[in-house]
């Protein structure tokens, strides 16, 4: 039995999302099938050892992005060598920065300078 859970976001604008993810934190994009109407029914990005899957939204199929159902209690947390690094390429390539990036107490003993929140559009 396979220990690791992946994440599958549907999102408005998969395609946006991929050059996002790409250019920002260094994402690998290792699968894509898209349908007849050009919207991505999956896409499979590798960030580190990690996978991302991501889709299109498709209101038929009950896949609904964060956009339409107005907010998601879902966050994604990456962890980096360089904090700063990564944040201001998430920024470069469109992000906007909601609580700037600081030292915490809490975390990793190596690793406890935060981005809390980043909001790509």
């Amino acid at each position: 039995m396979s220990k690791t859970v992946s994440h599958l976001v549907a999102v408005n604008g998969a395609e946006r999302a991929i050059e996002f993810y790409t250019k920002a934190f260094g994402a690998r994009e290792t699968s894509r099938l898209s349908g007849p109407d050009g919207k991505i029914g999956h896409a499979e990005l590798m960030l580190g050892e990690a996978l991302l899957m991501l889709a299109d939204e498709h209101p038929d199929f009950g896949a609904l992005s964060p956009h339409t159902v107005g907010g998601s209690p879902v966050r994604l947390h990456l962890t980096v060598d360089d904090t700063d690094a990564v944040v201001e390429r998430a920024v470069a390539a469109g992000a906007t920065v909601l609580r700037p990036v600081k030292n915490e107490f809490y975390g990793d003993e190596a690793q406890r300078r935060y981005a809390s929140a980043l909001e790509a559009r």
